[in-house]
């Protein structure tokens, strides 16, 4: 199993900690208590071991992944309720149960649709891909997505489509057509989940997470202003013109400072940039609705100018009002 090594930097008040981490395909990261200042400390000094030895705790990364049909169709979120067949439930279980025995972490489908429908997470005036929304709301690094190929077969035997991509490139990580025996025990569901991912899958899967928190994900941003509004780019707020109000702002949240500014024309501004997967101060995933709030947060802040946001898959539109 290859070891991926993380260096990670902890911050007591003035006081830098530099440890290093070496993890079967995860990353972890030394969280320690910031309520006082200190002097920068070496290794060494009198009291080094005193700032290391502060309150810490350790967040281990794991990939996340859902189990979610090709198809949603949400004239079957009845009462609540997604109407999965018995099969599409048994499927996924045997699917989460593997991937849970090879320490990923796993989310469900059904609370997550639920979650989105109920909350009403969608955007005014924008299609909406509801299965993109599922996966970005939960914030997942890959996702299994079934398909039954034998949908008017009222026999056992039955063939199904599988394909596990990447979420944030959409790229296949893996994909297979198998037979099922639809009409067999929770083992016989478990063994045909295994069959799949043994076939390599786990060491793709574990070897692309390795990159995502190497390199973070790809994001494009799209600024626009919109037609009822009196501002451009090239104007001043606060003593900055606003695309360098946008340039900063992109710079800090910007992942080892992977960020392209495509160019701005008239009223738009394209850019992209490298996020991370993670929260490094809680371990919580980093998602692109949490990196557009983080946005417009900072356009209100610094600029004074208020800002709309949607996203889609790997997009963020900002709009300038």
């Amino acid at each position: 199993m290859n070891l991926l090594t993380i260096k990670s930097e902890t911050t007591i008040g003035k006081a830098k900690i530099t440890e290093d981490f070496n993890k079967p395909l995860y990353t972890a990261k030394l969280v320690a208590n910031a309520a006082f200042n200190m002097k920068d400390y070496k290794d060494g000094d009198e009291n080094y071991n005193a700032v290391i030895g502060e309150q810490s705790k350790t967040i281990v990364a794991s990939p996340k992944i859902m189990v979610i049909p090709k198809k949603i169709d949400p004239s079957k979120y009845v009462n609540g309720e997604y109407q999965l067949t018995k099969e599409e439930k048994m499927l996924i279980a045997a699917f989460k149960n593997k991937f849970e025995d090879n320490k990923f972490t796993t989310y469900g489908f059904e609370s997550s649709l639920k979650s989105v429908l109920e909350n009403r997470q969608f955007n005014d005036n924008v299609q909406d891909d509801i299965k993109s929304k599922i996966l970005e709301s939960s914030g997942m690094d890959f996702f299994v997505e079934y398909e039954n190929l034998d949908q008017n077969n009222t026999k056992c035997d039955k063939v199904f489509d599988f394909k596990i991509r990447n979420y944030s490139t959409g790229e296949d990580v893996a994909s297979d057509v198998k037979n099922l025996n639809s009409c067999g025990s929770p083992e016989d569901y478990k063994s045909f989940a295994s069959a799949i991912l043994n076939a390599g899958a786990i060491s793709k899967i574990n070897t692309q997470f390795s990159s995502l928190l190497s390199n973070g994900r790809k994001v494009s941003v799209i600024f626009t202003i919109a037609n009822s509004s009196q501002a451009t780019f090239n104007k001043d707020y606060n003593g900055i013109k606003l695309k360098d109000h946008i340039e900063n702002c992109l710079q800090g949240l910007a992942f080892n400072g992977n960020l392209d500014i495509e160019g701005v024309v008239n009223l738009r501004m394209e850019t992209s940039v490298n996020i991370p997967i993670l929260n490094e101060n809680t371990g919580k995933s980093y998602t692109t609705n949490t990196f557009s709030e983080d946005i417009i947060s900072y356009l209100k802040k610094n600029a004074n100018v208020e800002c709309e946001s949607s996203v889609s898959k790997q997009i963020v539109n900002i709009k300038i009002k």
